[in-house]
């Protein structure tokens, strides 16, 4: 294979950039594409962007493939590292690992018809951790991204507004909270598919269980998430006080329309929502089925928790359990 750059095997000790530190280059963009391919192979910075760390330039990766791990030990980023504006289109990357975003820490992240899987993190963000803004597009896949060992969000990490679209999928990504994403802004998701992801809190600060074994949403603004399906996902509290979501776990207003949820479960002492556990927040259901999710503490499907305001239409309750 030609490479226009190769790098193996560096380490920054004690800094950022395994590989590339970019600094003071204002207003540019650094870019990765296939025309003008790079391999980056087990690169360690002690600190952030295992491969690559750039200060504040946005990154634009089209067409681009890594699957061998590249670590930031301590901080963010075990691929990249930005404060600025991070563009990845048709691309593949594994195995990377970091402390915040096991592959990408950036500012505004936008993904369209790309792969993350493999990644991991030890504390949010398995995949990605998005300070400003996420965006997922166009058949997007997150497979098997974070860990027990990841805190927050076992795929995707997120302080401002996520949005996910056009038949994107999540499976198998696990975390203490939020097994797929854990989102700080207001979410919207449409047509797509989470399945397999899991929460195991064993973890959580303050002996809090949380939950939400594809999706947490802690947010003042209303979210939305329409004409998607979750199944097989599940959120296990080992012991820890209450709460749940096998599936999702809001706070904020929330929307569901046009929703599948089947086979989802809330496991453990005083484990809620089978599928949804809607906490102290405006609900809108409207044409969503529940069909065979499980708890074992209350609501084998649903749980409307204190100061909950829910307005349910068209609304379908099959073969749903909780368990004593």
């Amino acid at each position: 294979k030609n490479n226009n750059a190769r790098s193996s095997s560096s380490t920054a000790a004690n800094g950022n950039g395994g590989a590339i530190y970019i600094y003071g280059q204002e207003n540019a963009t650094l870019t990765l594409d296939s025309s003008r391919p790079y391999t980056f192979d087990n690169n360690t910075a002690d600190y952030s962007g295992g491969a690559i760390y750039t200060v504040s330039n946005d990154v634009e990766i089209t067409g681009f493939e890594i699957t061998t791990g590249n670590t930031a030990k301590s901080g963010g980023g075990g691929f990249i590292k930005t404060d600025g504006r991070v563009n990845i289109d048709d691309a593949t990357i594994s195995n990377q690992q970091g402390a915040s975003g096991g592959a990408i820490y950036g500012g505004i992240v936008n993904i369209t018809n790309s792969t993350f899987n493999a990644n991991k993190s030890t504390n949010s963000g398995g995949a990605i951790y998005a300070v400003k803004s996420f965006s997922a597009t166009d058949a997007s896949k997150f497979t098997n991204n974070g860990s027990d060992n990841t805190t927050y969000g076992g795929a995707v990490y997120s302080l401002g507004p996520v949005t996910i679209d056009k038949k994107c999928e999540f499976t198998g990504n696990s975390s203490n909270c939020g097994g797929a994403i854990y989102a700080l802004g207001a979410t919207t998701i449409d047509d797509c598919e989470f399945t397999n992801n899991s929460t195991n809190a064993k973890s959580t600060t303050n002996n809090e269980a949380r939950g939400g074994g594809a999706i947490f949403i802690s947010s003042d603004q209303a979210s939305t998430i329409t004409d998607s399906k979750f199944e097989n996902n599940s959120h296990q509290n080992n012991g820890n006080t209450g709460n749940g979501g096998g599936a999702i776990y809001v706070k904020g207003d929330i929307t569901l329309n046009g929703d599948i949820f089947k086979t989802n479960l809330a496991n453990g002492k005083d484990n809620a929502g089978g599928a949804v556990f809607v906490q102290s927040s405006p609900a809108t259901l409207k044409n969503v089925l529940f069909d065979n999710n499980r708890a074992q503490g209350n609501g084998g499907a649903l749980h409307l928790a204190s100061e909950c305001v829910a307005d349910l239409s068209e609304v379908t309750f099959i073969n749903n359990k909780s368990i004593g």
